[in-house]
């Protein structure tokens, strides 16, 4: 509330403006339906209404209106003629620049669309600015007190950034909590998306009509969390498709999910990828201070001390074999340390199997 507004009493304490109080009141009412838009020229955001909502919403709530009548004093403020009292409360908020009159930025109807949204998302101010309970969009000027979840969520957002920035360091069951917990989320979005599309597709091709399971789940006009999760499809005032592209349509999603099931990756491709993808968890999972420090040598030292273990091994194992001097297999008898390596790893040399060779293979 602006200092202008207040009236100063004996002792310096403020006496608040009744018609302060009046719009504190409806701002915050749950019933009186408003949106959030940007208001060009001056590139903020303000919370506005329709004049239509306004009216509907006093004329159902007479302990508000009566108060903006006679304790703010409305009734007897000048006005224009022919106004109800519902517009002349407006004019009052207004001539106290609680308000501004808005009108719609773009006028023009978007692709696909039939009428222009009901509200719209930038607004610009209007002249002149005279209260219409039939038409118009109003935009409230003073900023809203912060409620207790405002003040709450912005404490959590700190702490959710800094808790982000030392994911590295926590323990590793909280790190595969979140990394569960958020192949969980993103399947669960992408599931719900794909049920969508297929539950549209069918409705569509089948039947003509355009069902979209959670329809304003992309919607711009949506404010509350209700409207969001609204189950029910909208009714379809479009014209039904044409049985040739309904036909088309059906051809090509039959096409798809058969090349899908004829050329998708093997048993073997899948396992070979769900292993690389299992090993870059782990490898990101186990995360030391040397790797966040930046330290790549440190880091391969401690991440990697099985790799030298493991080719000493080897070395070892070769010499014994191959003996020495005969790194090519030069007698008959002896075998090639390429031949040794393979048999080693499991490679495809199957022509004899060595017990000590399986054994130590076993070991490692």
């Amino acid at each position: 509330m602006g200092a202008a507004d207040l009236k100063k009493k004996g002792k310096g304490k403020p006496e608040v403006n009744p018609l302060d109080v009046f719009a504190t009141k409806v701002r915050t009412h749950k019933a009186l339906e408003s949106r959030w838009a940007v208001l060009q020229g001056k590139e903020a955001r303000v919370e506005y209404f329709r004049g239509k909502d306004f009216a509907e919403f006093l004329k159902s709530q007479s302990e508000l209106l009566t108060f903006a009548l006679e304790n703010a004093g409305v009734r007897w403020m000048p006005a224009p003629g022919g106004m109800s009292d519902v517009e002349k409360i407006g004019q009052a908020l207004i001539r106290a620049k609680l308000l501004i009159r808005c009108d719609r930025l773009n006028k023009t109807i978007r692709p696909g669309k039939k009428k222009l949204s009901k509200f719209p998302a930038r607004l610009v101010e209007y002249q002149p600015a005279v209260f219409s309970e039939e038409d118009g969009f109003y935009a409230w000027t003073f900023e809203r007190k912060m409620s207790a979840l405002q003040w709450a969520l912005s404490a959590i957002v700190p702490i959710f950034t800094l808790s982000a920035c030392l994911f590295p360091v926590f323990p590793r069951i909280v790190k595969v909590g979140v990394l569960y917990f958020c192949i969980f989320l993103l399947s669960f979005i992408f599931g719900l998306l794909l049920v969508r599309a297929v539950i549209f597709s069918l409705s569509w091709m089948l039947l003509g009509k355009r069902y979209w399971f959670l329809p304003n789940i992309f919607s711009d006009d949506v404010a509350t969390i209700k409207e969001l999760f609204r189950v029910l499809p909208t009714k379809d005032d479009e014209d039904p498709p044409k049985w040739t592209s309904r036909i088309l349509a059906a051809f090509l999603a039959a096409g798809f999910v058969w090349i899908l099931a004829r050329h998708g990756p093997g048993e073997d491709q899948r396992k070979r990828m769900s292993g690389k993808v299992t090993n870059t968890l782990h490898e990101w999972l186990e995360w030391n201070p040397a790797q966040i420090s930046g330290n790549v040598t440190a880091a391969a030292n401690v991440t990697s001390p099985n790799v030298t273990e493991d080719a000493n091994l080897t070395e070892g194992i070769v010499d014994e074999k191959v003996g020495p001097g005969n790194d090519s297999g030069g007698e008959e008898g002896l075998t090639s340390k390429e031949e040794v390596i393979e048999d080693i790893k499991g490679g495809p040399r199957q022509d004899e199997k060595d017990p000590e060779i399986d054994q130590q293979r076993h070991e490692l």
